[in-house]
């Protein structure tokens, strides 16, 4: 079963492929699925994980409290759907088509 987790506390913004990388050196290969990361205006960066198991996500909580970073759990978001270099983040707005309030946003990846 899948857990996402919250990382907090980074003195800078790391991309998410080393961010993965680092983890799958404490938890195994193919344990990481999903790293975004992101960095509030003033303060530090932060990094939302999915993981494959509960296990790996709650082994990188315990790590997590002994270091300067914090973890928290995370509760399952809207999904992104992938399409080659872009991702859709369909959000749960109800609005009319073709309004200004339909979000529907590409981003990339």
């Amino acid at each position: 079963m899948a857990k996402m987790i919250k990382l907090y506390g980074f003195a800078s913004p790391v991309s998410p492929k080393a961010l993965k990388d680092f983890l799958e050196e404490h938890t195994g290969e193919g344990t990481v699925s999903n790293v975004e990361v992101g960095q509030n205006k003033g303060l530090k960066a932060h990094a939302v994980v999915e993981f494959t198991t509960v296990e790996a996500a709650d082994l990188i909580k315990s790590l997590a409290g002994n270091s300067y970073l914090k973890a928290s759990d995370v509760k399952r978001r809207t999904p992104h759907y992938k399409l080659g270099d872009k991702k859709l983040r369909r959000t749960n707005h109800v609005a009319k088509p073709n309004s200004k309030y339909m979000e529907y946003a590409w981003a990339r990846h």
